[in-house]
This record gives structure tokens, sequence and C-alpha cells, in this order.
């Protein structure tokens, strides 16, 4: 079952649509959480500012993507929730799901499944900004975000976004997609990433 089917299994009418544009906040770090939200259409970007003033970029959800699923238990987000197109996403109220944990084992259970996808998608993320090199972290996120054939992977976003993603500077991921081009390990064109050779 998807995040999208499973939460409105349980919250009917209380679910809500909630439409931003490009670069606005839905949500702000330390901010009282509210519920949880699933990507309808557009992209929204997971991100945290660092001691530094750094923009550290956690998590871009694409359509069908969950996202905030643990603020439920949570009195505050522990990120901001940035637009980075215009978006809809589907809003699902924080109390209601609660009371479904309660009263609802199958439920808890599917939820329970929902986080630890997530959690394993985290630690994957985690795992690719811990490589030394940029190469390394392009062909890793290109070998376990590839589409259903394999090999193509569609990014309608700017190349600015997937360097974020990848904790690259975009000088950096635009320079190694060029040497990864010459070389003959992929193919661009203007909105996919091809791999050669899966």
């Amino acid at each position: 079952m998807n995040a999208d089917r499973l939460l409105a299994s349980v919250c009917g009418a209380s679910a809500s649509v909630r439409k931003l544009a490009a670069g606005a906040t839905l949500f702000s770090a330390d901010t009282p959480s509210a519920g949880v939200y699933t990507v309808v259409k557009g992209r929204v970007r997971l991100e945290r500012i660092t001691e530094r003033g750094k923009e550290a970029v956690l998590f871009v959800a694409q359509p069908g993507a969950p996202f905030a699923e643990a603020s439920i238990f949570s009195d505050v987000y522990h990120c901001s929730a940035v637009a980075v197109t215009n978006v809809s996403v589907n809003f699902y109220p924080k109390q209601k799901l609660l009371a479904e944990f309660r009263d609802n084992p199958v439920f808890t259970l599917a939820y329970a499944r929902m986080l630890g996808h997530q959690l394993m998608l985290a630690r994957t993320r985690l795992e690719r900004a811990n490589m030394n090199n940029a190469g390394e972290r392009i062909r890793h996120f290109l070998m376990l975000e590839t589409g259903p054939d394999g090999y193509s992977l569609e990014r309608p976003g700017a190349l600015k976004e997937l360097a974020a993603e990848l904790s690259l500077t975009p000088e950096a991921l635009y320079r190694t997609l060029t040497q990864m081009t010459k070389a003959g390990e992929i193919e661009r064109t203007t909105s996919a990433l091809h791999l050669i050779g899966r």
C-alpha cells in the first residue's frame, strides 16, 4: 500500500490538500508539528540551516513521497519544508493519526513499515554523503535511483537541486557529469541521465 492510500484510509474527510507557489515554505524547523504530508504534484525540499549558516538538504520529496512522517511523535518539526516548484500536497492531521495508533493495530504496523522504508532511504543518503568524491556519489545515486528501465533517471529539476541532494557544489556536479559523459559512463538529455551499460 502506498503512503497516500495508507494515510487516506484512516484520515478520510480530515485530510486536506494544500497548494504552494515555488519558494514558499510549508513549515519551518521548530514550529509545532501538525501532521504528515505526501506530494501530489511538484517537489518539496526538506532542509536545515547549519550553525555556519549553510543550507543542508535532507531530502527532496517527489510526487507520491511522504514527508514529515516521524514528526507526529515530536512536538515540533526538525527541518523546514520548502516548495521547489509550484506544489500540491496532501495533509494528514497528527491527532487523527495518533488516535489510529491507539485503536488500529493494522494501521500501526503499516505505518511502522513505511517509517522503516524511509529509514533505509535516509541511511542510503548518509552513506552517499560520506563518499569521498563526486564521481562515487553520482554513480551511487544513479545505480539506486534509476527508473523502471534500470538505467534512466528522469531529472525534471535543475542541476542545482541534484547538487544539493548529493551534497556537492553545482560546479563540482557539472564538472563531474561532463567528465563521466566524455568517458562514456553516462548520457545526458535535457531532462534525464542515462547509465551506459546497465
